[in-house]
C-alpha cells in the first residue's frame, strides 16, 4: 500500500494509511468502527474533543457532524468498518 492510500479489502471495510499529519477537516462522520494501528487522530465535536489511537477506538452510531485531523505520528493505518 502507497504511503498515502484508502483500500478497500471486503466491501465496507476501509484500510486507510498515511505518511503526514493534515490540518483540520470539517465533515460529516458515518456510523463507523474505527481502529488504529499507529498514530493518532482527534475528533472535536463541538467543544469536546476526543482523541483515538492505537490503545483507544472510536465508534460513531449516526452521523456526526465534526472537525478534526491525524496528528503526531511516524505513520498512520486504521481500519474502520462502515
Amino acid at each position: 500500500m502507497r504511503a498515502e492510500a484508502v483500500a478497500e479489502p471486503l466491501p465496507g471495510l476501509h484500510v486507510h494509511r498515511a505518511s503526514h499529519p493534515h490540518e483540520r477537516i470539517h465533515s460529516i462522520a458515518k456510523p463507523a468502527f474505527c481502529v488504529i494501528a499507529q498514530g493518532r487522530k482527534e475528533m472535536c465535536v463541538g467543544e469536546i474533543g476526543y482523541r483515538y489511537d492505537a490503545e483507544h477506538y472510536l465508534l460513531t452510531t449516526v452521523d456526526l457532524p465534526f472537525t478534526g485531523g491525524r496528528q503526531r505520528f511516524l505513520h498512520f493505518g486504521a481500519i474502520s468498518h462502515k
